[in-house]
């Protein structure tokens, strides 16, 4: 005679089935809740938003790459030598080859060329993980408050131009 599952953790539990059964639910709940969000791979053109942040006198070009009309990935620019007066504009951001994307705003007012290519490595390091959290469909109120946490207190003025882009993207309740 064949053993089942439920039988096997019957007689660990001491010929208890019902607490082998309560056991075997909370085993397929746990499975359940570790699902894994499948990341969708990025398009060679992306839309795109770049919001120009002021922070005391530094001037950034926040580029938030949308899929489906959700954030998807960050790039940040230094941009206090250009003299763009616009404070928003929608585009593409293309993949050009590996570790380089370049955007092209649609009435090709605003392109920005190498949108990864900064000196700051901490901007770099920031960008990429904010990019991975967003791309496996990470909360944006969690990613602020990790953002502020880690990079809060450094004073880097970059930051408070990724968390108040961010924050143009919360749904309102």
């Amino acid at each position: 005679m064949q053993m089942t599952d439920k039988d096997r953790l019957a007689k660990v539990f001491r010929g208890n089935y019902l607490a082998a059964e309560k056991y075997i639910e909370r085993q397929n709940n746990k499975k359940q809740l570790l699902s894994f969000y499948e990341v969708p791979k990025r398009p060679d053109v992306l839309k795109s938003e770049v919001h120009i942040k002021h922070c005391m006198d530094k001037k950034y070009a926040v580029v938030m790459g949308l899929y489906q009309n959700k954030p998807y990935e960050i790039f940040v620019r230094d941009i206090t030598d250009f003299p763009i007066v616009k404070r928003k504009f929608i585009g593409k951001t293309t993949r050009v080859r590996k570790n380089r994307y370049d955007f092209i705003a649609d009435d090709d007012s605003l392109i920005l060329r190498c949108l990864d290519d900064n000196k700051d490595k901490e901007l770099i390091i920031c960008c990429a993980f904010v990019s991975m959290l967003l791309r496996h469909n990470c909360n944006i109120k969690l990613i602020n408050k990790t953002i502020s946490q880690l990079w809060g207190n450094s004073h880097k003025l970059w930051e408070a131009s990724i968390r108040r882009t961010l924050n143009k993207f919360v749904k309102s309740k």
